[in-house]
């Protein structure tokens, strides 16, 4: 055996000796017997209570002291019990009578936290100076389970509740014992929250990665398993599931206020679906940075957003959306995320559905504020056209208010029609001018604040395997299909498909017989008031004939109020007309009607006729843009 090797043993056996010697001399302590003791001198070095109720132990691989029952506290009352406390403590410290802290373990601890109207925590010590200097605390390893915390701040009133509470971190240092803990931190490792509550607000199954400098996170990842809201005076709250974030430099200005407005952060969150009273927004990603609450999404993508109402025609679904928003920040206190918050960007989105209406590709500058929504000005392709307009909607009192003004220039007619459940029927390019005004109040159908106008023109459109010409020569001698089946033409498109349930194009097709004709001009406007649509310059002229329309729809009770379809002469007088109201399901069609004789009520349409062309006078049914075929 070398020198240098003897000469190891020799140490190594030194050192085992010193330790044995040490394990023994602990072991011969009574540690229970110097328990007030204890409690003095941690109490005196904290400058809180400390009382132990169960009874102490020593541990020897590694060193270290087992207390139960363990309860800290100040005048105010009881901040912090422990069911199992496990301290490890440095050996070769110890013999120089100075303690070393290497580990703390806590099982079942409870956290009373509160922070009075001055802004002093209940755990600062009575004795801290304001000039003191700063009392530091390192510990190699701190472990929890099975934990919960209360945080109550008397000044705002706020109150936090975490339950579940699980953590192993390594390397921990706090700057200032006696100061704001959490900014003073520096730590690494891993966290986990069953629960945690305030006010209004609910997140379960927090579980992250955290590494701590001076107050400042990281979050790597950090993944949530729900969140939700609930606002009484809202009446709904907001469900978040399956939440993923990858944060760097996460701090809070103040845990003691709203945690969302004092944050500062980098990095992405990923939302699996949240849901709010009648609408969902599912596949949610966003990357952003935030600074005191104030936030920037570059970008942030929804895969789909629906908002459903009380009716199936009401759904509306928004798919691949794509914001991009600056300074975006919660002023609001509704409770309700739409309403809250403000930030000015753009938006994309890739398809808007409700029923069979469809748009697309919409884009524009967005901008709103604490529930007041602007989209000034917009773009997107509606019925194959090119659609620009604007859009707004305030959201902000009791009373919502959407505003709409739009222009489709070159709309696809054969589209158009397919949207409202009609294929095949008509071709051709033509325009729609639109402003629409809604006043929507909770618990009322949006029908019955509907104001605005409508208009919708055509040139040249082509009618698929049907000759108009030919059916409306074939009608004067015959009147063997309905009359009414020509206003289709005017409604299907500007007012959906609710008021077309009992107009189509059945009998015209029956009396077509195939072919296929041009409608020279077609022009549809309405005036909507209240959710009653008032016919104001309806017609249509092929090259032999012009037909009219005049009447009323009620959207709101869904009725036809006296709709008369006519074909017309050169004076805009009925040759012939026909009568539609009702239910729009189940519509009273009345006979086709001629022009009342001097003889009496019975209209005799043919004898006016024959008036007519001796040069006589008649009753003017349309006055309108369209003019009559040469």
């Amino acid at each position: 055996m070398n020198g240098k090797k003897k000469i190891s043993l020799v140490i190594a056996g030194i050192v085992l000796l010193i330790l044995v010697a040490v394990i023994g001399v602990i072991a011969s302590i009574d540690i229970n017997s110097h328990k007030d003791r204890i409690e003095r001198t941690v109490s005196e070095a904290i400058g809180l209570r400390v009382r132990i109720g169960g009874a102490m132990g020593i541990s020897y691989f590694p060193i270290g002291v087992t207390a139960a029952d363990v309860h800290i506290g100040n005048k105010s009352g009881e901040i912090i019990s422990v069911a199992t406390l496990k301290i490890g403590i440095q050996l070769f410290p110890l013999l120089k009578k100075e303690i070393k802290v290497t580990r703390c373990d806590l099982l079942g601890p409870s956290f009373n936290i509160i922070r009075d109207a001055r802004g002093k925590y209940n755990f600062e010590g009575a004795e801290k100076s304001a000039s003191g200097p700063a009392e530091a605390l390192g510990i190699d390893e701190i472990r929890l389970s099975k934990g919960s915390l209360t945080y109550q701040d008397r000044k705002t009133g706020e109150r936090t509740e975490l339950a579940g509470l699980e953590f192993a971190i390594r390397n921990v240092r706090i700057e200032d014992i006696s100061g704001d803990i959490i900014k003073g931190s520096s730590f690494e490792g891993s966290l986990h929250v069953g629960e945690l509550q305030q006010k209004d607000l609910r997140i379960g199954n927090i579980s992250a990665v955290v590494r701590a400098r001076k107050g400042e996170f990281t979050l790597k990842p950090l993944t949530i398993g729900m969140v939700t809201t609930e606002k009484s005076k809202a009446g709904s709250g907001i469900e978040m599931h399956d939440l993923s974030f990858d944060l760097d430099s996460l701090s809070i200005a103040d845990f003691s206020g709203d945690i969302v407005k004092g944050a500062s952060l980098a990095g992405t969150v990923e939302c699996r679906e949240v849901l709010q009273k009648d609408l969902r927004i599912e596949k949610i990603r966003v990357a952003m940075k935030a600074q005191k609450g104030i936030y920037n999404f570059n970008p942030l993508t929804v895969g789909i957003l629906v908002i459903t109402g009380r009716k199936q025609e009401e759904k509306v679904e928004l798919k691949d959306i794509k914001l991009e928003a600056r300074g975006l920040e919660v002023k609001g206190d509704s409770g309700e995320m739409i309403r809250d918050i403000a930030f000015t960007g753009n938006v994309e989105c890739g398809e808007i559905w409700k029923g069979e209406f469809r748009i697309e590709n919409v884009s524009g500058p967005v901008k709103a504020a604490e529930g007041v929504y602007h989209l000034e000005p917009f773009a997107a392709a509606i019925f194959g056209g090119r659609a620009e307009g604007d859009a707004g909607c305030d959201l902000s009192g009791a009373v919502d208010t959407y505003k709409i003004k739009v222009k489709i220039s070159g709309l696809d007619f054969e589209k158009l029609t397919e949207a409202f459940g009609k294929k095949k029927v008509i071709g051709g390019k033509g325009d729609i001018i639109a402003s629409v005004f809604i006043k929507h109040k909770e618990g009322r159908d949006i029908m019955s604040s509907l104001d605005g106008e409508f208009a919708l023109h055509g040139d040249n459109l082509l009618l698929y395997s049907m000759d108009l010409d030919k059916v409306l020569a074939r009608f004067e001698e015959t009147q063997n299909f309905n009359l009414i089946d020509l206003g289709a033409f005017f409604i299907a498109g500007p007012l959906g498909t609710a008021a077309t349930k009992g107009i189509g194009y059945g009998s015209l097709y029956a009396g077509a017989q195939g072919g296929h004709s041009t409608i020279r001009e077609l022009v549809s406007n309405w005036k909507i008031k209240k959710g009653i649509a008032d016919s104001t310059d309806c017609a249509l002229a092929t090259q032999n004939y012009r037909v009219a329309l005049k009447g009323k729809l009620d959207l709101v009770r869904e009725r036809y109020e006296n709709v008369i379809v006519a074909i017309l002469n050169s004076r805009g007088c009925a040759r012939f007309s026909q009568k539609i109201s009702g239910p729009f399901g189940d519509p009273q069609i009345g006979a086709v009607s001629t022009i009342q004789s001097i003889a009496g009520p019975i209209i005799n349409l043919l004898s006016k006729a024959k008036d007519l062309l001796e040069g006589g006078r008649c009753e003017l049914f349309y006055k309108g843009s369209v003019r009559h075929p040469r």
